[in-house]
């Protein structure tokens, strides 16, 4: 029950090791927070990353099943993760006025992503952006602003930007 020995992504994780040469605290109810207890979670962080990228690419249906349940780890470590960015990229639906898609699926129909960072704008822009013909992709959920940021940089010529509900108050004719 040691905090901290896993990164902050792997939240999904439960880890059975051998710490009988790590240093504890005075107390002997925490492990201190040294050079040794950053090692190890670093490895332990590359050798999950590893599963997550060999199970995307070796068997797609449990890595896609696996991201049913996990999504946001999957999603925490896409967001700083070039590999893990496209897999999620490519795997995970996302909400948009089109339909629910992946982020690669919307990109290669809209080569400007558009998209809104909070699901309530979400909801009020779906319909007028419908009526307007403009795809709208909901990036209102934990991570999802990021990955796509990091998404769009790493598959140029592809851009992206932020919608704002006062735009598409411009988009109506008079009555």
């Amino acid at each position: 029950a040691v905090e901290g020995i896993l990164p902050d992504w792997a939240f999904f994780v439960r880890a059975v090791i051998d710490g009988e040469r790590l240093p504890l605290m005075a107390s002997r109810e925490a492990l201190q927070d040294d050079e040794h207890v950053h090692e190890i979670q670093a490895r332990l962080g590359a050798t999950i990353r590893r599963w997550l990228v060999r199970t995307a690419t070796s068997d797609p249906g449990r890595m896609l099943r696996f991201l049913h349940v996990h999504s946001l780890g999957a999603k925490a470590l896409a967001a700083d993760d070039d590999e893990m960015n496209d897999i999620v990229g490519g795997i995970i639906d996302w909400e948009t006025t089109l339909g629910t898609m992946t982020l690669a699926e919307f990109a290669a129909i809209s080569p400007v992503v558009t998209y809104v960072s909070s699901v309530e704008e979400f909801r009020q822009i779906a319909p007028l952006a419908t009526a307007a013909d403009m795809p709208v992709l909901n990036a209102g959920y934990a991570y999802d602003e990021a990955i796509v940021r990091r998404w769009i940089t790493n598959h140029p010529p592809a851009d992206c930007r932020l919608a704002r509900p006062s735009e598409f108050a411009m988009t109506f004719e008079d009555v």
